[in-house]
């Protein structure tokens, strides 16, 4: 068995935004796929898109991205997938659904509109975490927005920083993104 780790040591800790602090606005993405031909709720796209998640995951990590329309509509399409029985879509029709919904979900330079959802128990954690005196710097690929989607959920208030991979030109899981988020810690 190792050690545990020393915390002592750790004076900053940094967090994504997207499926650690926040989620996508089911009730906009449900809504979106009934106009699509494909009536659901947004509390069934919230289990399906728990069980697609290490589907999602493995494919980010795969294509070394988390980025971009086929990123998102690739990703509403396992979503699709895990909704159930009752959905009678190929992978054709589930990807096309993905992209005709992604499309209509997401505007350029406005991500925070659609992942604006807190996901439950974020403040309490974030308030624990900065009670411990540590410092929180945000590190997230997205478009721009995510220190003005944190201050619009009202989480921006724990933050010290926050690093976008948009703003500053390079994407997780490169180093560079995490070297300027060390830079303002």
């Amino acid at each position: 068995m190792s050690e545990p780790p020393p915390y002592h040591q750790i004076d900053t800790v940094f967090l994504d935004a997207g499926n650690t602090l926040v989620s996508i606005d089911f009730e906009r993405v449900a809504a979106a796929m009934s106009a699509h031909g494909l009536a659901t709720t947004p509390e069934a796209l919230r289990r399906a898109e728990a069980k697609a998640r290490p589907r999602i995951s493995r494919r980010a990590h795969e294509r070394r991205s988390t980025e971009g329309e086929d990123a998102f509509a690739a990703s509403l399409s396992f979503v699709v997938e895990e909704l159930g029985p009752g959905v009678q879509l190929d992978d054709g029709e589930r990807l096309e659904l993905g992209r005709r919904v992604s499309a209509q979900v997401r505007e350029p330079g406005a991500s925070d509109r659609l992942w604006c959802w807190p996901l439950p128990g974020t403040e309490e954690a974030l308030t624990r975490l900065t009670a411990l005196g540590l410092s929180l710097v945000g590190v997230s690929n997205t478009d721009g927005t995510v220190a003005r989607g944190r201050e619009t959920v009202g989480l921006r208030r724990f933050f010290d920083g926050v690093i976008d991979s948009h703003e500053g030109g390079s994407e997780k899981p490169g180093a560079a993104i995490y070297q300027s988020a060390l830079e303002q810690a």
